[in-house]
C-alpha cells in the first residue's frame, strides 16, 4: 500500500495490531513453564535440508521471535552524495540471539515482496496456498503493517521515530506465520533451517554471498597457480557457527562444503589478499576460502563477526592445547576401558542397538558380516544387519574407510562400500583417499547419537574378536552331535549359514591365521574355508566415552579426520607389489572354518564401573584427509611353533589370538572434540581429547602423541607400553620419533638419582605379516624386525646399546621387554601360539593412560603420515594403592586396567597370592622377569618356539627346527611340563637371527618400497 506522509511517524494507537491479523492465522504461544528449547529443531533436521523458496519451517512452531533496533550508523557512500543509515536489529528467538544490520531500502524491498506474496496466495485457488477470505470483509483488516517514506535524514528525534517504527513494523509481522517463514523474509532476517539447532551451537552469521570456487589445500594435487586463473563465482547461502562454517547450493538447499576452524585460521580484508574489491578471505589449514561482499563495510562487518564467533566461543579449536592437542583437556568425563575385543564388540553392539539419530564410523578395515556377539544362534548381531534394521527406523549411519592401494593391500574396502550402500539409503560410506598414497586412515570410531563414543586399536573386522581365554581352536569334535557341527548354509540363502544350532565363535573367514595366508575373496564371507592353520592369538585395547555434544560439529556428508566423545586398527600386507599404506598390519589371514568350542564362563572384559573423574584430551592426526567434506558432525604378527600332522577328521589350523585394550568415553564436549577430530585430534585428562596434530590438520612437525608419551616417560616413577609396533630412536633420517630417547633419558635420569625406575615394554614376539617363520619370515617380517632390532637393542641408537654404555649391565634393573604367548590343545597334541599385541596403550604411574590407534613408529607419531586417534586420560579420581613401597593414590581408571592386564598377564587370576598393587618394588619386577623367563624356557623345551634367541642366523634356524619336539614327541609329558606355565608372558628374544642382514635384499619389491613404508 501507499504510505502517507501523515502516518511517517504514527502512534501507537493508529498502529492497531489487529489490522494486520490474517484469518485463522496462528498467535506464537508457550505453555505456562515450557521451556521454549523443547520446541527447537531436532539434530535430524539438517539431513531435511529444503531451499529457502519452499518456505521450509525455518522457525521453532510457538516460540515468539522478537525485534528491536538497538542502533544506528550513518556513513556516507563513496559514489552517491548525502548519508545512509545502517539499522542494527537483534533478534530473539528463545534461547537465540543475533544481530543484522539493514538500510531502509532492505525494509522497502521486503515489504514489496511481502506484498506480492500475500497478493498472490489470495488468488490461487488452490486450497492449500489460498489465504482465507470473505468478500464483506474490510478490506483493511489484511493490510501489511505500513512503512514510512524515505526522506532526508532530520533531526535526533526523527531517526529516533523511525527506528521504532521499524521495530514495531517487524515484530508485527513477525507475530503472523503467513509471513514468518517466507523466503523473503528469512533471507532478509538471515536465517535458515540450520539457525535454531541447539546441537549446532549458537546462531552465527548467514546470508547470501558469492564465493569463488578453489582454494582446496591437498598435497601433491594443487597445480600452481591454478586456483588464480581457473575459478568461477557461485552464488550461495553461508552459514557460520562456533567452530566451523559451510555454504549451501540456494536451489537444492543441499549442503556444499564444510570448512572446519583450526589453529591455522585467520580472516583477511581487501583487495590485495582476496584478489577482489570487496573481498573476504578465510583460511584455515584445509582451504583458503574467498567471498564476495557488496561493499567494503560489509566485507568489514563479516570478517569481524565470523572472527569475533571463532575467536569466542570456538577458541578452543583455534589453539594448540597440551601435547600440542587440538582440543583442551575436559574434566568430568566418564570412561571405561576394554580388553580384547569379545567386551568391546558387545558394548558397541549394545550402543548400536540405543541409537536414535546417528552412528559414524571410521575404521582402517571394516567386515560387513562381522558378528558383535558370539557365539551367534542368529543374524541379529551381525554388524550390517544391526546397521539396517537402525538405518530403518530413520538413524543416520556414515562410514569413512581406507580406499586401500588393492595391489598391495587385500581388505576389499569397495566391497564394503557396495555391501552396506545396498542396504539401505540412509547408510552413507565414504572411502578416502582416492590418490595414491603410502599413508593410510588408520583411526578407529565410533559415535552413537553424538553421546557415547568408541576407540582404540580394533577395526570392526575379521580376526579382531577374542576373549580372555585366547583360543587356539574353536574345533568340533567328530564323534560329537550334529548340532556342533560347523554351521552350513541356508537352502534359501548360500551366503548365509544357519546359526540356529551354532556353538563357534568364529565363522567363515573371521577364523584367521596371521602368517600363513592374507584374506582373500572377501565378497564371499562364508565361502571358500581353508583348513585352520596355527593361530596366533590378538591382544587389542580399547575405550568409550560418552556424553552429549551441545554445539555444532565438524564433518562432510561423510569426510572425517579424527576424534570429542571418543572410540579401533588394522594390519597391512607387505608381500604384494606397489606401496604399502599400513606395513604394520598384518597380511597374513587365512579364512577360518567355523568349529565347535565349548561355552565357558564368562570373565569380566571390561572395567567393573566407570570412571568419573578423569580428564579426557583427544588424541589425532589427520588435515587434508578432510578435504571435500559435506555435510554436518555433532558435535598381527605370530608365529605357529609346532604344528601336528593333519590326522582324519581334525582340522591342523591354529587361530591368531589378538590382545586390544580400548575405552568409551561419555561427556558432552568430548564428542565434540571427536567430531571436530574427524577432521583435526583429541585428549581425555580430567577426561579431555589429546591430539596428535599433523601437517594434514596442523601443519608439519608436530608430534602430540609422541610429546605425550615422553611427557609421561619424564616424570613417572614406572610407565607400561604396549604396542603393535616399536620403531623409534631418532638418528635424524631414518627414524624420527623420540619415544625411545625420551627412555633413554628417564631412565639414565633415574640411575643417576639413585632412583628405583621400571619400563615394562610388551611387543608382538612377530610382527602380522605372511612369511615362512621356519626360513626366517618374509621380506616384510624381516623388515619390521629389523627397525624393531634397530630401537631395542642393535646399533649405536638402540636403547639397549646407549643403557649398557652407559650403566653396564645394571640397566636390567630399569626396563624389561616381553611379549605374550599361550597354548592349548589340537587334535590330541599341546599346541602353542604367540598372543598379538594389537593394542596401541601407555599406562604411567597408576594414573594416566594413553589409548588409541596410535602406533610407537614414525607412521603414526610424525603427525603428516597415517591418520591417527588416541585419548589420554588422566584420573581425578583415585584409591589408596602402593607405590615402591610407600602408599600411595592412584587414578581408579589407570589402576584397574593395570591390575586387570598383568593379572591376565603374569595368571594372578589361577594363582591369588601375587600381589599386584605395586609395580615398582624390587619384589614385583623379579616376579614380572622370573615369569617371563621361567614361561619363555617352558615353551622353547616343549614347542621349540619360534623366535628364540638359540636362532642367531639362518643357519642355525635351519638346525634348529629340524629337531622333533617335545609337543609330538610325548603329548603326555608335554602336557605336564606346561601346568607350570603361569600366564602369558615370555621374554622377548634380543638375539634372534642377529648374525644376518633383516632389510630386504636387492630385487625384491620390498626393496624398492621407500624406507618410509616401514619407520
Amino acid at each position: 500500500m501507499m504510505v502517507t506522509p501523515e502516518s511517517l511517524f504514527p502512534t501507537g494507537d493508529e498502529l492497531d495490531s489487529s489490522q494486520l491479523q490474517m484469518e485463522s492465522d496462528e498467535v506464537d504461544t508457550l505453555r505456562e513453564g515450557e521451556d521454549p528449547a523443547d520446541r527447537m529443531h531436532p539434530f535430524l533436521a539438517i539431513y531435511e535440508l529444503q531451499p529457502l523458496k519452499v518456505h521450509p519451517l525455518v522457525f521453532a512452531p510457538g516460540v515468539p521471535v522478537t525485534a528491536q533496533v538497538v542502533g544506528t550508523e550513518r556513513y556516507t557512500s563513496g559514489s552517491k552524495v548525502g548519508t545512509c543509515t545502517l539499522y542494527s536489529v537483534r533478534l530473539t528467538h528463545g534461547d537465540f540471539t543475533w544481530t543484522t544490520k539493514k538500510k531502509f531500502r532492505h525494509f522497502q524491498e521486503l515489504h514489496r515482496d511481502l506484498l506480492r506474496h500475500k497478493v498472490l496466495m489470495s488468488l490461487l485457488p488452490l486450497a492449500r496456498f489460498a489465504v482465507a477470505y470473505s468478500p464483506a470483509q474490510d478490506a483493511a483488516n489484511r493490510e501489511m503493517p505500513s512503512l514510512p517514506r524515505a526522506g532526508p535524514e532530520g533531526s535526533t528525534r526523527h531517526a529516533a521515530s523511525k527506528q521504532k517504527y521499524l521495530e514495531n513494523y517487524l515484530n508485527r509481522l513477525l507475530t503472523m506465520s503467513f509471513y514468518r517463514n517466507y523466503h523473503a523474509l528469512t533471507e532478509f532476517l538471515e536465517v535458515s533451517q540450520l539457525s535454531f539447532i541447539p546441537d549446532l551451537g549458537c546462531k552465527g552469521l548467514e546470508g547470501t554471498i558469492r564465493k569463488r570456487s578453489g582454494g582446496h589445500r591437498v598435497p601433491g594435487l594443487t597445480c600452481c597457480g591454478r586456483d588464480q586463473v581457473c575459478y568461477r563465482w557461485s552464488k550461495r547461502w553461508l552459514v557460520v557457527k562456533d567452530s566451523f562454517l559451510l555454504y549451501m547450493c540456494l536451489e537444492t538447499g543441499a549442503i556444499s562444503f564444510v570448512q572446519l576452524f583450526d589453529p591455522g585460521f585467520e580472516v583477511q580484508v581487501g583487495k590485495r589478499s582476496t584478489e577482489a574489491r570487496y573481498g573476504v578471505r578465510i583460511d584455515t589449514s584445509h582451504r583458503s576460502l574467498i567471498l564476495k561482499c557488496s561493499s567494503y563495510r560489509q566485507a568489514r562487518w563479516w570478517a569481524q563477526e565470523i572472527t569475533e564467533l571463532a575467536r569466542g566461543p570456538g577458541r578452543d579449536f583455534l589453539q594448540l592445547h597440551q601435547h600440542d592437542s587440538y582440543a583442551p583437556p575436559r574434566p568430568g568425563t566418564l570412561a571405561r576401558w576394554f580388553v580384547n575385543g569379545a567386551g568391546y564388540f558387545a558394548a558397541v553392539a549394545d550402543a548400536i542397538l540405543r541409537a536414535q539419530e546417528e552412528i559414524f564410523i571410521t575404521d582402517w578395515w571394516l567386515s560387513p558380516e562381522v558378528y558383535l556377539k558370539r557365539p551367534a544362534h542368529s543374524d541379529d548381531w551381525r554388524l550390517d544387519i544391526m546397521l539396517k534394521r537402525k538405518a530403518e527406523e530413520g538413524v543416520r549411519v556414515s562410514i569413512l574407510l581406507f580406499k586401500e592401494v588393492e595391489l598391495a593391500l587385500g581388505i576389499n574396502s569397495g566391497y564394503s562400500k557396495r555391501a552396506l550402500m545396498l542396504l539401505h539409503p540412509n547408510i552413507k560410506v565414504m572411502r578416502h583417499p582416492d590418490q595414491v598414497t603410502l599413508w593410510a586412515h588408520h583411526e578407529k570410531l565410533l559415535v552413537v547419537d553424538q553421546v557415547v563414543a568408541f576407540l582404540g586399536g580394533l577395526d570392526l573386522a575379521y580376526g579382531r574378536w577374542d576373549d580372555l581365554h585366547y583360543r587356539l581352536t574353536d574345533l568340533g569334535d567328530s564323534s560329537e552331535s550334529a548340532a556342533s557341527q560347523p554351521p552350513t548354509p541356508c537352502p534359501d540363502s548360500p551366503a548365509t549359514p544357519d546359526l540356529s544350532h551354532n556353538q563357534f565363535f568364529w565363522l567363515g573367514k573371521d577364523y584367521s591365521n596371521l602368517i600363513t595366508k592374507d584374506w582373500v575373496q572377501l565378497d564371499r564371507p562364508f565361502e571358500g574355508e581353508a583348513s585352520h592353520l596355527p593361530k596366533p592369538q590378538r591382544a587389542e585395547s580399547r575405550i568409550s566415552l560418552t556424553g552429549r555434544r551441545p554445539l555444532g560439529c565438524h564433518g562432510g556428508t561423510l569426510g572425517w579426520s579424527s576424534t570429542a566423545y571418543l572410540p579401533g586398527t588394522s594390519p597391512g600386507t607387505s608381500s604384494s607389489a606397489g606401496t604399502s599404506p599400513r606395513p604394520p598390519r598384518p597380511s597374513t589371514r587365512l579364512p577360518r572354518t567355523p568349529t565347535c568350542f565349548p561355552s565357558l564362563p564368562a570373565l569380566p572384559t571390561s572395567s567393573p564401573s566407570r570412571s568419573q573423574g578423569g580428564s579426557a584430551p583427544l588424541c589425532r592426526s589427520c588435515g587434508q584427509w578432510t578435504a571435500g567434506q559435506q555435510g554436518l558432525w555433532r558435535t598381527p604378527s605370530s608365529m605357529p611353533t609346532s604344528t601336528p600332522s593333519r590326522r582324519a577328521g581334525t582340522s591342523s589350523t591354529l587361530r591368531s589370538d589378538w590382545e586390544e585394550v580400548g575405552e568409551s568415553i561419555e561427556g558432552m564436549s568430548q564428542e565434540r572434540d571427536l567430531g571436530n577430530e574427524w577432521s583435526q585430534s583429541s585428549r581425555v585428562g580430567g577426561a579431555g581429547p589429546g591430539a596428535e596434530a599433523d601437517a594434514w590438520s596442523l601443519g608439519p612437525g608436530l608430534e602430540a602423541e609422541d610429546s605425550a608419551s615422553g611427557q609421561a616417560a619424564d616424570v613417572c616413577l614406572w610407565f607400561l607400553p604396549q604396542n603393535q609396533f616399536f620403531i623409534s630412536c631418532s638418528d635424524g633420517r631414518t627414524v624420527l620419533n623420540k619415544v625411545g630417547d625420551e627412555i633413554v633419558d628417564r631412565i639414565l635420569k633415574a640411575h643417576k638419582q639413585g632412583q628405583c625406575f621400571r619400563v615394562y615394554v610388551l611387543l608382538p614376539l612377530l610382527p602380522g605379516f605372511e612369511g615362512d617363520i621356519s626360513t626366517g619370515g618374509g621380506n616384510s617380517i624381516q623388515a619390521i624386525l629389523h627397525f624393531t632390532y634397530r630401537t631395542l637393542c642393535r646399533g649405536e641408537y638402540s636403547i639397549l646399546h646407549r643403557l649398557k654404555a652407559a650403566m653396564g649391565t645394571a640397566w636390567r634393573d630399569y626396563i624389561s621387554i616381553c611379549g605374550l604367548r599361550t597354548h592349548g590343545d589340537l587334535g590330541g597334541h599341546p599346541v602353542s601360539e604367540l598372543i598379538y599385541i594389537h593394542s596401541k596403550m601407555l599406562i604411567a604411574d597408576d594414573r594416566t593412560v594413553i589409548i588409541g590407534s596410535a602406533n610407537i613408529n614414525d607412521r603414526s607419531l610424525l603427525g603428516k603420515r597415517d591418520s591417527e586417534l588416541a585419548v589420554l586420560i588422566e584420573d581425578t579420581e583415585t584409591e589408596p594403592s602402593l607405590m615402591n613401597g610407600v602408599e600411595y593414590q592412584a587414578g581408579r581408571f589407570a589402576l584397574s586396567l593395570r591390575k586387570h592386564c598383568f593379572s591376565v598377564i603374569l595368571g594372578a587370576n589361577t594363582r591369588k597370592k601375587k600381589d599386584l598393587r605395586d609395580p615398582v618394588c624390587d619384589d614385583f619386577f623379579q616376579l614380572w622377569q622370573d615369569t617371563a623367563e621361567s614361561n619363555a624356557n617352558i615353551y622353547e623345551q616343549i614347542f621349540r618356539c619360534l623366535p628364540t634367541n638359540a636362532t642367531r642366523s639362518l643357519r642355525t634356524l635351519r638346525e634348529y627346527v629340524a629337531v622333533e619336539p617335545l609337543a609330538t614327541v610325548s603329548p603326555p609329558l608335554a602336557r605336564s611340563e606346561l601346568t607350570q606355565v603361569q600366564g602369558h608372558l615370555v621374554h622377548f628374544p634380543k638375539k634372534k637371527i642377529e648374525d644376518e642382514s633383516l632389510l630386504p635384499p636387492l630385487g625384491s619389491k620390498e626393496k624398492k618400497k621407500t624406507l618410509e613404508v616401514w619407520t
